[in-house]
């Protein structure tokens, strides 16, 4: 995750997580946080998640911001 702004910090939404088999079905769904809640400018951070799976047809997976509805 990067914050490529020169001016401002920014505060990292939860993050979800999709894994979708090779008929782009989607198997399963998690959220999870990243390790620091905010990002100053021009600042990066790495995340990990993982998710143990019983032999299931993964194809990709897709991992996106979540914004609560308010």
């Amino acid at each position: 995750i990067s914050n490529t702004s020169d001016m401002k910090n920014y505060k990292i939404p939860k993050l979800q997580a999709t894994l979708i088999d090779s008929k782009n079905n989607i198997i399963t769904t998690w959220f999870f946080y990243a390790e620091h809640e905010n990002l100053a400018p021009q600042e990066s951070l790495n995340f990990n998640t993982s998710y143990i799976h019983d032999n299931h047809d993964i194809a990709d997976i897709k991992i996106e911001f979540y914004k609560e509805e308010e």
